[in-house]
């Protein structure tokens, strides 16, 4: 296999966490540096066009991973309308061949069709090819168990084409069986959400920063119940809006381009109240985190190091605390590290929201000071490639879990006694979209150590509903946002 195959389809700019401007801690995950677009190629009629029949459905948003190769590498067909093919100008089906560790600019991606019961692709933007692969058009089987393999291979300039010929591609799914949970399906998100979304009201709640909506979303019906206008990015350095929080009986949002948080009442899918921030130290509040419970809200402005503490009773803002980035609320307290990144952190706060003292400091963060395992009581804390565990009983440091070097953990639930969450590269694509270092990963708390992981493709958030996990997965760019929910039973 040769190094030819990278996509990088970056189809926004919009400032994430843990890039090089101001991060936000809830996201997806888009939460990755912005890259720079691949070489265009300019399309023309023979480059957008390739005669066939539409591609069935069952082989549509499929990570197909290189076995054996050199080098990873993943393949995956879209729809006629998907974003990717529609920044190609190609009218049906199209593909994209992702190489995970070359740098931006070097990819493959071009139109796709089923020809004679194979997938067939043709080569359209290729920077790093040679001439004669630029004009290359592959053919692939579908085998029963549902790997592809290349069967045939053929190029314009009439130059012998022996790439993929061979090759075997075996979708996601058909990766080594786990022993933690059954994948059982694979779910096209409507829209694609780069901001930590949340479940309730029986719907997801889907933020997209770069055109400022939120979208609720009901996974039982599938179907797209409002689409809310509440931020404006133009106006906002890190997108708008960033976060979004549920309540027992509201959904609040924030607004970033006017320094207010908003009510959306779930009944009417209307905004119903605003609340103003106002501006700190003369500079308006650009928020960029946002966690809270139904009597306060947490803010976080990233440039100014500043959390404000909202009440929701008052409609007031509150409180105001220097260089504390809330992080959760649970067990009655507003948990916050003492810095701009997580990772960085040297200390964990637990802030008393009646008195808006700290009531507990748990440091250090890398030395577990009870030698006792951890209960379903114990908080958990994504800290840089680690896991923390937390007794809120005692506020006390009770485990470090290491996830793999380099990996971050987006989000922690518990679900049967485990303890779940989804992990993957900091810096997202093209790194993500290898399954040895994106992952589901179940931990026994009984004994504080990984169980097991299930290889997803760019891992974001995971949710529970009931017993069964959702996740979101398939980020094909940095700042795209997940483009699936891989529904996974945790009990089998």
């Amino acid at each position: 296999m040769n190094t030819r195959k990278l996509l990088v389809s970056v189809l926004m700019f919009v400032c994430v966490i843990l890039s090089a401007c101001a991060p936000a801690v809830t996201a997806t995950p888009a939460l990755i540096p912005t890259l720079v677009p691949p070489t265009a190629v300019p399309p023309t009629e023979a480059s957008t066009t390739l005669l066939g029949d539409p591609i069935p459905e069952k082989f549509l948003n499929v990570d197909y991973n290189l076995v054996d190769g050199s080098a990873p590498i993943v393949m995956r067909f879209y729809a006629p309308g998907d974003p990717v093919c529609l920044e190609l100008q190609i009218q049906g089906n199209c593909f994209t061949q992702l190489h995970t560790v070359h740098t931006a600019g070097a990819g493959a991606r071009g139109p796709a069709a089923l020809v004679n019961g194979l997938l067939v692709q043709k080569f359209q933007v290729c920077p790093s090819c040679t001439e004669a692969e630029r004009s290359a058009t592959e053919y692939f089987e579908p085998k029963e168990d549902g790997t592809l393999v290349g069967v045939k291979c053929e190029t314009e300039t009439g130059d012998t084409c022996n790439f993929d010929v061979g090759t075997t591609w075996k979708p996601a799914s058909l990766s080594e069986t786990p022993a933690i949970g059954k994948l059982l399906e694979t779910i096209p998100l409507p829209v694609n959400p780069n901001r930590d979304a949340v479940y309730a009201f029986d719907s997801f709640w889907l933020i997209e920063d770069n055109i400022g909506t939120i979208t609720r979303w009901n996974p039982s019906s599938r179907q797209t119940l409002a689409t809310i206008t509440v931020g404006d990015p133009a106006k906002a350095p890190y997108g708008d809006p960033v976060a979004v929080v549920a309540t027992t009986d509201s959904v609040w949002v924030t607004s970033v381009a006017t320094s207010e948080i908003v009510r959306i009442d779930p009944g009417t899918n209307q905004i119903v109240e605003r609340i103003p921030l106002g501006k700190v130290d003369d500079q308006n509040f650009v928020i960029n985190v946002m966690v809270g419970d139904d009597h306060n809200m947490w803010v976080w402005d990233y440039d100014q190091r500043i959390a404000l503490r909202v009440d929701l009773q008052t409609k007031q803002v509150a409180a105001k605390f220097e260089y504390t980035l809330p992080a959760a609320v649970a067990d009655g307290s507003l948990w916050a590290w003492n810095t701009q990144y997580p990772k960085d952190a040297s200390k964990l706060l637990r802030i008393d929201p009646a008195t808006d003292q700290v009531v507990a400091t748990i440091t250090p963060l890398y030395n577990v000071s009870i030698a006792t395992a951890s209960t379903n009581s114990t908080l958990w804390f994504g800290h840089g490639d680690d896991l923390l565990g937390i007794d809120p009983t005692t506020n006390q440091l009770i485990a470090i879990i290491p996830l793999d070097v380099g990996a971050r953990a987006f989000g922690v639930i518990s679900v049967n006694g485990k303890v779940w969450t989804v992990a993957g590269p900091a810096s997202g694509p093209p790194a993500c979209h290898d399954l040895k270092r994106s992952f589901l990963v179940q931990i026994d708390p009984s004994t504080n150590s990984v169980v097991e992981k299930i290889g997803l493709d760019c891992p974001t958030q995971v949710i529970q509903i009931g017993d069964v996990l959702w996740v979101f997965t398939g980020a094909v760019a940095s700042n795209y946002g997940a483009d699936n929910l891989v529904v996974v039973d945790p009990a089998q």
